[in-house]
């Protein structure tokens, strides 16, 4: 997570800051904390909140590992259980709003990695049983609401609205990991439905609302197929705050200050801002907030730092000859305005030359199912992509691991000339919401890499063992990996994926005097060596991100690559 400067820019950082405060001393000795849920879910910037976790082995929790500025304190008092803990939390004010993770730190280790959101509303209390309409919980916008849905049961909050006062409603759920589906409707004080939201914000449910009439309404809020239990937590979300998907264009160039626009279904207002993101932040998330000039609720998007001149289209291009012209490397943020709009783009080669042209959408927030298509000058198809799901095994205890990947074309000149790109939504949509980003590169083919794991341990002195799989498109050449971002203590080797193969180890060499109980973050990177056409990729943590969270189809871009470890005791 990084501190946002309104219209300076972004912190200067170019890692987010991770840390373990520690408040309790004790020797590792026993088993790794387990963290269930965590309630409230999200924390206010600038004030101090009080959580609740509950798991499994938390009498003998040391600390909290956090990826976004906190301090951590235990309550006064308070008596320690193994499957209950009560902390406060205290985040900087400039912390941007956003998704962030936890993990507690104790005996043996670390915990599993939790969501935590931050969040500028505040949490209020849903009541004891508001699972009818009579019993509703009685809320007042903006404001937010932490709790878990029952089986086969719907849960109802009422609010008072003026006439022409514009709401929106969002449920954070599977966005931060939870198992529930949801369904939200608004309801007037008769009964009927005014509003209705399924699977706006991915399987999240999301609207704006502006009331026709004053009165008194009732949000009605439950699982798709009435599921409920522990793990079905979320966040409803009611205030003043835009709608977002995306920021636009969907990246920034480091170094460089862009104007980002805020891309959404109901964000027209938002102002543009001027952000400079830090150099060597290449493949970065950071966090923007989103706010109506004069509101006092925000939303987010993740902003993505690019090695590369980020372009925006140009209209009028929706058709090939009108098509905006692409120098590579390079990549064009364009946007599909209404439904059936189509964008076109020229590239030019010579023979021989290669081209490496990758879509972006909803990894990164729009809704869009980006499908591209290389054509000949004056028609005729070369190439089709669109976004595709692999299941690259099975593991024995996880069962089949299936990832997503956005639409990728490999294309070779076979004489000078130039070739036709077109783009559009796979069912002809389009609207403020449906931003896209295409990279041009040339080169020898491509490659992505994954870690097996996102956390590691070691006892001083001995090695981080670190998987590191290759998924090879087009390059067939070797892969030099280094680790990135580690602390002090430690003597990172190299390794290289040698030319066909798939996957390398890579070792860590902690230090003899390295303090057990500390812990650390870093990220891999494989490079070419292949002159004009080097590359560099940094190994992403979806596969194993998606293991912890089976439903989040899109981890956060902020964790996707980051992987932690933890120094245990000696053997003795």
């Amino acid at each position: 997570m990084f501190s946002e400067q309104s219209q300076a820019g972004i912190s200067r950082r170019a890692l987010p800051p991770v840390i373990v405060l520690i408040f309790l001393c004790g020797t590792l000795l026993g088993k790794p904390p387990t963290i269930k849920t965590i309630l409230p879910l999200a924390a206010v910037p600038g004030k101090i909140t009080e959580i609740v976790i509950e798991g499994r082995h938390l009498e003998k929790v040391t600390g909290l590992w956090t990826t976004f500025d906190s301090k951590i304190s235990l309550i006064e008092g308070e008596k320690r259980e193994g499957n209950r803990l009560r902390l406060r939390i205290d985040i900087p004010p400039e912390t941007p709003v956003g998704i962030g993770a936890i993990r507690a730190t104790g005996p043996g280790g670390l915990s599993n990695l939790a969501l935590f959101l931050i969040d500028d509303l505040a949490a209020r209390s849903p009541g004891a049983n508001n699972t009818s309409v009579e019993s509703a919980s009685a809320i007042e916008p903006p404001c937010a609401i932490d709790s878990r849905t029952a089986a086969d049961r719907r849960s109802y909050y009422s609010f008072k609205a003026r006439a022409g006062q514009r709401l929106s409603f969002e449920v954070m759920a599977q966005r931060i990991g939870s198992q529930l589906d949801p369904i939200l409707r608004i309801l007037d004080h008769s009964g009927r439905e005014v509003a209705f939201s399924d699977d706006s914000a991915g399987a999240d449910s999301q609207l704006a609302w502006r009331c026709e009439k004053e009165g008194e309404y009732l949000i009605e809020l439950r699982d798709v197929i009435y599921r409920g239990g522990d793990d079905f937590t979320y966040r409803l979300r009611a205030g003043d705050f835009p709608l977002v998907s995306a920021p636009y264009p969907m990246r920034a160039e480091q170094e460089k200050s862009t104007k980002i626009s805020i891309a959404g279904p109901d964000c027209a207002g938002v102002e543009p801002r001027d952000v400079q993101l830090p150099g060597g932040s290449s493949g970065r998330a950071f966090s923007l907030g989103a706010r109506f000039p004069g509101g006092a609720s925000s939303s987010f998007v993740t902003l993505l730092s690019s090695d590369l001149p980020e372009l925006l289209e140009e209209e009028p291009n929706n058709r090939a000859e009108s098509a905006g012209a692409l120098q590579p490397p390079c990549a064009i943020n364009g946007r599909f305005a209404n439904e059936g709009d189509r964008d076109f783009y020229r590239i030019a080669g010579k023979k021989g030359t290669r081209l490496v042209i990758r879509g972006e959408t909803r990894h990164s927030g729009s809704p869009t199912d980006l499908y591209l298509r290389l054509e000949k000058p004056g028609g005729g198809k070369i190439a089709e992509a669109e976004d595709r799901s692999y299941d690259p095994g099975k593991d024995k205890e996880k069962g089949k691991n299936y990832y997503f990947e956005e639409g990728v074309l490999n294309y070779t000149f076979p004489e000078d000339g130039r070739v036709i790109l077109m783009v559009e939504d796979l069912i002809r949509r389009g609207g403020p919401e449906h931003v896209y980003r295409i990279e041009v590169r040339r080169g020898q083919g491509g490659f992505s890499l994954e870690l097996a794991e996102t956390l590691y341990s070691s006892a001083p002195g001995g090695d981080l063992k670190v998987k590191v799989r290759c998924r090879r498109n087009g390059y067939d050449g070797p892969i030099e990996l280094v680790a990135e971002g580690l602390p002090g203590g430690t003597k990172p080797g190299k390794a290289r994926i040698g030319k066909g193969k798939d996957s390398a180890e890579l070792k860590i060499t902690l230090e003899k005097d390295h303090q057990p109980g500390s812990l650390g973050t870093f990220r891999i990177f494989g490079t070419t060596a292949d002159g004009e056409t080097a590359f560099r990729v940094e190994a992403r943590t979806r596969e194993a991100l998606r293991r912890t969270f089976p439903r989040l189809f899109h981890p956060p871009r902020a964790l996707d690559g980051l992987a932690t470890f933890w120094v245990t005791e000696a053997k003795k």
